[in-house]
């Protein structure tokens, strides 16, 4: 018999710690049921909503898992709405047809309840006094298990697509396959999960995963926190399993490194049973300074929306393969591509809600739009994305995800972004807000460094070659300006026209010492078969084919820090690690 998430919430103690909000407050099972029952309670007044999606406004904290539990409980399928223009809002209407719009963030008129006015569409505005129930614990129970029991609606929740490129798309995922996912994910795990973190956005499915779907199944207590929050949090609460990305891990290093303040979360870090990546490449120097410096040991994590629940599961993130995978066949095609078929893919691309879009082709293989190569011993690695890899002017193929990841592991950088199409050679955009008051010398000598990093680490083989000409500090926050998802990735086109002025030869300052071609070498080389460092463009040795990025031995592999554990965070001096030819305000 399939296993829902409902009977499995309502098998759990119900005096057991369910959620842990930021005011440190705390809610048991059976709170949090009561809470959800009085929202189903209020959506059931204004109509049947079975079978039909309600829109959620939320975010990481309890009154999330509140809301999505209430939805079930009425039928429905619950949809959290990421950040969306009023068009984009418009189109998710047209698509999904909500019956209902569940607002817990108190923010009032935005475009999400304007559009809903517009359509007329109820709209709940639900805070924690507004749901406490009446009535004893076992009436709750007695309720929710007859509603779980009328339940007919196979789909457990709509996730919405980060969006890189235009409208998120709403992908259906069955409650059969969330469930079986999430089994056979935390099957790979050293122990059961009992304390995770809530922080991340909840549009995305992995913190729907990591802080809703692990309390449903395996009654782990949830602590919400948020971004800025999380150090402090992870040392005060101290829970066995954490969900990051490689940004999130650089800081939880950095602070880490500090010998006073820094003892509690060096302690609670070596407490983590299961920390995840994912999101991007991690770091190997930065894994590897938590690992000595704190004993965490983190494990990698490679999925979609469209496959439900983690396809693949790394034992050691820093690792460049994508590990094991769980409950799916995958292959290669001729093109480089990662394709993926299983029973746990999504149900399908919402057309017109109830009416789904297969997620995969009439062979029933899911088209990733990941790069990918086998290696000798059958690990897949991946290269890139085939959306984000460019050619540039001169014939060079780039697959941008690993330079990329490799900036990010410096302190001072939040976004990254590599561009390059249709222009002589690469450059990097990098965020980094903290400089925003640095004098332009100060941040110039900062680029240089960054660049020379990067050369350094593509000659020890550890990113592939990428062509850079130059890295670019700005200093705006791209969250802000809307320039990345709600997950970090950035959203190149907007970057690129955003930054333009930037990608012009005189708004890129070369080093002309750096990523200079060796004349013997092909000018259009683009990747090796050899897994060493002497088949690198700008190293002497003998000529190598042409070849996809995706051969490249190096393609897609984590990135070690290239600079020391004690990496600048202040305004650095001028240096002179880059050129013998040029200095850093050149």
């Amino acid at each position: 018999m399939t296993e829902r998430l409902l009977e499995s919430f309502l098998r759990h103690n119900g005096d057991r710690a369910a959620i842990v909000n930021l005011d440190g407050t705390m809610w048991s099972f059976d709170q949090v049921l009561g809470r959800a029952l009085s929202v189903a309670q209020q959506l059931r007044a204004r109509g049947d909503i079975a079978g039909r999606v309600v829109l959620l406004r939320t975010g990481a904290d309890g009154l999330f898992s509140i809301a999505d539990l209430a939805v079930l409980l009425a039928g429905g399928v619950p949809a959290v709405v990421p950040d969306l223009t009023s068009a984009q809002l418009e189109s998710v209407w047209r698509v999904v047809d909500p019956a209902a719009v569940i607002d817990t963030t108190g923010r009032g008129a935005e475009p999400l309840t304007q559009t809903a006015m517009r359509h007329r569409t109820a709209v709940h505005l639900i805070d924690e006094p507004g749901c406490r129930p009446g009535g004893t614990p076992a009436q709750w129970r007695a309720v929710a298990r007859r509603w779980a029991g009328a339940r007919l609606e196979q789909t457990g929740a709509v996730v919405f697509t980060s969006g890189t490129t235009g409208t998120p798309r709403a992908v259906a995922l069955s409650e059969a396959a969330l469930v079986r996912g999430v089994r056979a994910w935390t099957r790979q795990w050293a122990v059961p999960p009992s304390r995770t973190m809530s922080y991340l956005p909840v549009s995305h499915v992995a913190q729907r995963i990591m802080g809703h779907t692990l309390m449903c199944l395996h009654g782990a207590t949830v602590v919400v926190s948020t971004p800025e929050r999380i150090t402090a949090d992870v040392a005060a609460h101290r829970p066995d399993t954490l969900l990051g990305v490689p940004q999130i891990f650089s800081r939880l290093a950095e602070a880490s490194r500090n010998d006073e303040t820094g003892r509690g979360l060096r302690s609670a870090l070596g407490g983590v049973a299961t920390a995840v990546n994912g999101g991007a490449a991690l770091d190997r120097g930065v894994a590897a300074e938590l690992r000595t410096r704190t004993g965490l040991r983190i494990v990698g994590a490679y999925g979609m929306t469209e496959t439900t629940a983690p396809a693949f599961h790394q034992s050691d993130a820093s690792r460049p393969g994508l590990g094991r995978p769980l409950n799916i066949e995958h292959r290669i095609t001729g093109d480089g591509e990662l394709q993926l078929r299983g029973p746990n893919l999504a149900a399908g691309y919402v057309q017109r809600w109830p009416l789904l879009r297969p997620v995969t082709g009439r062979d029933r293989w899911l088209s990733t739009g990941d790069l990918a190569r086998v290696t000798d011993d059958g690990e897949v690695q991946l290269a890139g994305r085939l959306a984000s890899a460019f050619k540039t002017s001169r014939g060079e193929v780039i697959c941008p995800e690993p330079v990329e990841a490799h900036l990010l592991a410096h302190p001072l950088v939040t976004g990254a972004c590599l561009l390059g199409h249709g222009l002589p050679r690469a450059v990097a955009l990098v965020c980094a807000p903290a400089t925003a008051a640095w004098p332009p010398g100060h941040v110039t000598a900062l680029e240089s460094e960054l660049l020379a990093a990067a050369e350094t680490a593509r000659r020890h083989g550890e990113i592939p070659w990428s062509d850079l000409h130059a890295v670019r500090v700005v200093r705006d926050s791209w969250d802000a300006l809307g320039l990345v998802t709600s997950t970090g990735k950035p959203r190149r086109q907007d970057i690129t026209t955003h930054y333009h002025h930037l990608l012009r030869p005189e708004g890129a300052r070369p080093c002309p010492g750096l990523n200079r071609p060796s004349p013997s070498f092909s000018s259009t080389w683009e990747g090796c078969s050899s897994p060493t460092a002497s088949c690198s463009p700008s190293t002497p040795g003998p000529r190598h084919p042409v070849r996809r990025p995706e051969n490249c031995a190096n393609a897609g592999r984590s990135t070690p820090r290239s600079t020391p554990s004690n990496a600048v965070r202040s305004p650095p001096p001028p240096t002179s690690t880059t050129c013998a030819t040029c200095s850093p305000s050149t």
